[in-house]
This record gives C-alpha cells, sequence and structure tokens, in this order.
C-alpha cells in the first residue's frame, strides 16, 4: 500500500484498541455485559473507512467529505471518554484528520 497522509491516518485509527478503564479487562466477565468500549472502537473505524473510501473517490462529495470527517472527529472524541487513546494521540490524530480536510478543493 502507498504510503500517503490518508493511509498513514486510516493505519493509526485501526490499531487502536479498547481499554477497559481500569479493570484490567475484566469488567465485561464481570458485569456479563458487552464492552461499550469496544462498541466504540468498532464505530470509530467504520468512519475511518467510510471517510477514507469517499476521500479516495473521484470526483469525491466535499459535503459528504465534510459530515464524514466530523462524524469521526466525534468517534475520535468517544474513544478518548473511554480511556482508548490519550490527550496526546486524539489532538495528533484529529490535526492530522484536519489536514486532511484541509487539502480538499473547495467547492
Amino acid at each position: 500500500m502507498k504510503d500517503t497522509p490518508l493511509n498513514t491516518f486510516v493505519e493509526r485509527v485501526m490499531r487502536i484498541e479498547a481499554d477497559y478503564a481500569g479493570m484490567g479487562g475484566a469488567s465485561t466477565g464481570i458485569l456479563g455485559a458487552t464492552s461499550t468500549s469496544g462498541q466504540i472502537v468498532k464505530d470509530l473505524r467504520a468512519h475511518a473507512l467510510a471517510f477514507a473510501n469517499e476521500y479516495i473517490k473521484r470526483p469525491s462529495d466535499h459535503e459528504k467529505l465534510i459530515e464524514l470527517s466530523r462524524q469521526l472527529e466525534g468517534s475520535l472524541q468517544s474513544v478518548k471518554l473511554v480511556n482508548g487513546i490519550s490527550d496526546a494521540k486524539l489532538n495528533e490524530l484529529l490535526s492530522d484528520l484536519r489536514a486532511l480536510v484541509d487539502e480538499l478543493p473547495a467547492t
């Protein structure tokens, strides 16, 4: 795969794993429920792939890309809230996402 800013960004997002905030991964077994963190990370990955798919389309729909970038930004912030990523990593990823959006041709 060609090393582009988009590919690098998506790869970094795909490496994010669900964190089980302070319970050493035992919370799901103890509570007998599925992990909220896992679903949030799954949603993040889906948003990242949707953004990437629209980004590489020619011509791409500028309005749809902006909407997808906002969904992706919200997903990144949600992952941060469940301790899936640090503040520093969140800021790096948001900066990279904004740089990708800034590269879009204005319509």
